[in-house]
């Protein structure tokens, strides 16, 4: 009697198996939504999907100005894939040339995206325009005051120009904003070696 039952439960068990399996090969084969993958953490394809929705020419406003924001990060963080990965520079300058366009462009249609002054921030703190950088930080704390990463953006670039006591100001009051921001507390002490952190 017991032989008989586990004679029945492996066939079952190898439906099981092969409908799980035809599952995740259906599955597979549909294709990913665009504005998934554009918002996506995987650069090359983000870009991709990104610009083709932008060329596809049906969003206006706010909705392409989030587009373009996410291509723009994704070219971003492309740039530093081309330079940690491939070791192509001049691929990264394009990047960068292209986030930064994609990131003014975002602001031009949605002027209270805070998230794009800040990100466009680190672009000119990477390209050494600690004035444009700051200026940005400026009009992303004006939109929104609590935003720590432009406060903590903002000491960076001020302690590139030698604006020590400003930049110390700007690392207490992101600290202020949130005690557990462990950037600030170490780009406080790091001195030259800081690095600026991007928003979603």
């Amino acid at each position: 009697m017991k032989k008989g039952k586990g004679l029945l439960r492996r066939p079952l068990f190898c439906l099981a198996v092969l409908a799980y399996l035809l599952a995740g090969t259906l599955a597979a084969a549909e294709p990913a939504d665009p504005v998934l993958v554009c918002a996506g953490d995987a650069p090359v394809a983000a870009v991709s999907a990104c610009t083709a929705i932008i060329d596809h020419g049906e969003l206006d406003g706010v909705a392409l100005a989030t587009i373009i924001y996410d291509r723009a990060r994704a070219l971003h963080h492309r740039s530093h894939w081309f330079v940690a990965i491939q070791g192509g520079e001049s691929a990264a300058a394009r990047d960068l040339r292209g986030a930064l366009a994609d990131y003014s462009r975002a602001v031009e249609r949605n002027p209270t995206l805070a998230a794009a002054y800040v990100n466009r921030g680190i672009i000119h703190y990477e390209m050494g325009e600690f004035a444009l950088a700051i200026a940005d930080y400026d009009t992303a704390i004006s939109l929104r005051p609590n935003l720590a990463e432009a406060w903590n953006n903002r000491s960076l670039a001020r302690h590139r120009l030698g604006q020590y006591d400003l930049a110390k100001a700007d690392f207490d009051q992101t600290i202020r904003l949130n005690k557990n921001y462990g950037n600030a507390l170490i780009n406080r002490e790091l001195g030259p070696f800081m690095i600026p952190f991007g928003t979603r």
